[in-house]
């Protein structure tokens, strides 16, 4: 959790913050059953301050756990080149970014050509070996292969969640556009696909309509 938010640039304090909504909601249910359920105010007032007690111990020390992981987290990403990578298809996406030639040698991707935006979510079944490419980004280059592209840029967007964009110098091929929306992601992760466009304006606008997409699936998955 505390990695994934340093994946998607939200602040420390918004994860605290969770923890503490989350202890004070847990705290006024537990403090109405105890009241409910003691009679006495003998036995109520001890039972009221240990409980109280447990619950404060256990977020101090799980916040600071969780500190610890997202400094460790943060420190990391930011050295790593997938940080210059997520920064710049960011800046893109927001609108930030004209300059074709600059946003390709940073984000290590040809700009100057057809894309198409692909977002997937999920956690795939079977759990990936130490030191094996991520299950997300595997699932992301296995779907550009079938459709018969090399060149794929993969960006991690949360702890479950990865941005990718599949190169073509020229635009795609109906049979190729077809295979990759035949294409049957493994159990457990979901696919959304954007039309393809070209440039560092249609690398964002296939992206915004993978988002797009991707609605349908976060509302079938919350209904």
């Amino acid at each position: 959790y505390a990695q994934g938010l340093v994946r998607r640039r939200i602040p420390l304090a918004v994860l605290l913050r969770a923890y503490r909504i989350g202890h004070a909601y847990l705290w006024d249910i537990a403090a109405r059953r105890f009241k409910e359920e003691i009679a006495t105010e003998a036995e109520l007032l001890p039972s009221l301050a240990a409980s109280s007690a447990f619950m404060f111990e256990y977020v101090d020390r799980i916040s600071a756990d969780l500190v610890a992981a997202y400094q460790l987290e943060r420190d990391r990403w930011v050295r790593s080149a997938a940080a210059v990578r997520a920064e710049t298809a960011r800046a893109i996406i927001d609108g930030a970014v004209r300059n074709e030639g600059t946003a390709s040698a940073r984000l290590g991707y040809e700009l100057r050509r057809f894309h198409v935006g692909v977002i997937l979510a999920g956690d795939p079944a079977g759990p990936s070996s130490p030191g094996e490419v991520d299950p997300l980004e595997r699932e992301a280059l296995t779907a550009c292969a079938s459709c018969g592209w090399s060149d794929a840029l993969v960006v991690p967007a949360g702890a479950s969640v990865l941005w990718a964009w599949f190169g073509s110098v020229e635009r795609p091929s109906y049979d190729a556009l077809a295979r990759l929306e035949a294409y049957v992601p493994a159990d457990g992760v979901r696919m959304a696909v954007g039309r393809a466009d070209s440039g560092v304006n249609g690398f964002r606008s296939t992206h915004l309509e993978a988002q797009q997409a991707s609605r349908f699936w976060q509302a079938a998955a919350a209904g």
